[in-house]
């Protein structure tokens, strides 16, 4: 598949076969990241892949803090028990961490961190893969980075992968014209 295609055809997929995902291909994932540009090559992305229990372990934490909200702020948080519930399904659960940094340094690490996700995104389609790209372990990123022995970092994002189980339409997006600023006239 050449990029182009990768990047048309990329979707967020939030149904998995129950199929094992091959170590080959998870390295390829991390491989792609490792190889993302950064700012000023800090390369201040992090991650770890889980399988098995130890992804029910995050999912438990999210669905844990769930449980402790009053039912007005559960109703503002309903996808957070669906999100859940498309990490316990997929077969791959890679937490995505950032090091610590300056606050000088947090914008660009953050939008190299975003990079890295992307391109694991990209490849995971280029590779037969669905991934999800998941910001809803937001409320719960600290618990879930001190559970895992990590509280000195920052949780970002997550992502869910495998075998995609369903072939979501394209969402609308905003035409070419709608996205570029015109420059200011001299």
């Amino acid at each position: 598949m050449q990029l182009r295609e990768a990047i048309a055809a990329r979707r967020s997929i939030r149904k998995y076969f129950p199929q094992p995902v091959e170590p080959e291909k998870i390295e390829a994932l991390i491989e792609s990241a490792r190889l993302c540009q950064s700012g000023h090559n800090r390369q201040p992305w992090r991650f770890m892949v889980l399988t098995g229990e130890q992804k029910a372990e995050v999912t438990a934490i999210m669905r844990s803090y769930y449980d402790l909200l009053n039912s007005q702020q559960q109703a503002g948080m309903s996808s957070n028990v669906s999100t859940a519930r498309v990490m316990d399904e997929a077969p791959v659960l890679i937490l995505v961490f950032r090091i610590p940094c300056s606050e000088d340094d947090i914008v660009s690490d953050t939008v190299s961190v975003g990079a890295a996700i992307e391109h694991i995104c990209l490849t995971a389609t280029d590779l037969g893969l669905g991934a999800l790209w998941i910001r809803q372990t937001r409320f719960t990123e600290k618990f879930i980075a001190a559970s895992f022995g990590y509280p000195d970092m920052q949780m970002i994002s997550a992502l869910a992968v495998g075998y995609p189980a369903e072939a979501p339409a394209a969402r609308p997006r905003l035409g070419v014209q709608e996205i570029v600023l015109p420059a200011p006239e001299k």
